[in-house]
């Protein structure tokens, strides 16, 4: 049955069944690796996390950084080497690479990235699929930068082998999102300020160049599991994509224009999309939208209320038809964080 009291109709109440829980200190959202998840549940430390949420591995954040997601002069972005044998951390002024034991592989040093308002915000650093490759996002000094503004940006190509730096290229990366990487590890998507407001981009690199970017959406924000299409979004639209340059937007038409969405969105299934929504300015939820056409398929129905709204606010996912809710409870009290992994069950009446 649907529910008219949200608007515009997003279709049934879908149940939604928990495979798991723990309780897991978090500060900032939990993020998938290719068999687990990585979490930061404090300024000091990140996890390694099993399908079934158990801890398999700690990383000490050295003292020299502070991840502290709130700040953004304080803040950090992560990424862990699909071997799950190093992490790599970048600041706003400083990257490094640290094993399970704390100890410092690579570093370097950099003026910072600011966002629009002259704030500083983190660089960014991922790594091959292979673990072989660490490409560091590194602001550089152009010949228009001053000591408050850095002007360009580079990709670095690391070889995790000696740490050595084997290749430098141009970049239009500045920093104001995370990065979002294909499967192939090959195309990247993220965000960047086009003198007016951040637009997203999707670009390829070939023989250390940067490629054509493929234009969609503020904030890239997943790729299907098969590598096919992208998902990207405002807080007043959704779009999902392929790497041809075709898009479809859910907000095309204008009906969703009194819903607001928040870029925690995922694909869930190769034809599921799971988007938190609310509707004048009620309760988020999360609604689900069909990956081929963004027709709605109706809204998540949970057996159990939640801490806060907050827990709506994101997903994430491996796009095996399973999803995470995360209670974040703040950076001064991460102890009381929460991890729920889910699946759908069917419809209901709810």
């Amino acid at each position: 049955m649907s529910d008219d009291s949200l608007g515009l109709s997003p279709g049934p109440a879908l149940r939604a069944t928990l495979l798991t829980e723990a309780a897991i200190p978090l500060c900032d959202l939990v993020r998938p690796l290719a068999n687990g998840y990585w979490a930061a549940p404090s300024p000091r430390e990140v996890l390694l996390l099993d399908p079934e949420l158990q801890v398999v591995s700690r990383f000490p954040i050295p003292e020299e950084l502070t991840y502290r997601p709130s700040d953004s002069d304080e803040a950090i972005r992560v990424d862990v080497s699909p071997d799950h044998k190093w992490v790599v951390l970048a600041g706003t002024d400083c990257m490094m690479v640290v094993d399970p034991t704390g100890h410092v592989a690579w570093r370097t040093t950099y003026a910072p990235f600011r966002d629009a308002g002259g704030d500083p915000v983190p660089a960014c650093a991922v790594f091959s699929p292979d673990s072989s490759e660490l490409w560091a996002f590194v602001p550089t000094l152009g010949p228009s930068s001053d000591d408050d503004w850095v002007d360009d940006a580079e990709r670095w190509v690391v070889e995790t082998s000696d740490w050595h730096v084997t290749a430098m290229a141009e970049t239009r990366y500045r920093g104001i999102t995370d990065i979002t990487v294909h499967p192939d590890r090959q195309q990247l998507g993220f965000a960047y300020f086009n003198g007016h407001e951040p637009d997203g981009t999707w670009t390829t690199w070939h023989d250390n160049a940067e490629g054509a970017p493929t234009q969609g959406g503020w904030f890239p924000l997943d790729i299907s599991a098969d590598g096919h299409r992208w998902l990207g979004g405002t807080w007043h639209d959704i779009v999902v994509g392929d790497f041809t340059g075709t898009t479809i937007r859910l907000n095309e038409d204008g009906h969703w224009d009194d819903w607001e969405f928040t870029p925690g969105a995922c694909f869930v299934s190769p034809v599921h999309v799971l988007v938190a929504g609310r509707h004048d300015n009620k309760k988020y939820r999360h609604l689900v939208f069909s990956t081929d056409t963004l027709e709605p398929m109706g809204y998540i129905a949970y057996p159990m209320p939640f801490p806060d709204e907050h827990d709506t606010e994101s997903a994430r996912s491996h796009s095996d038809g399973t999803w995470l809710t995360m209670h974040i409870p703040g950076y001064a009290r991460p102890d009381e964080g929460r991890i729920r992994r889910w699946a759908l069950a069917g419809t209901t009446d709810v």
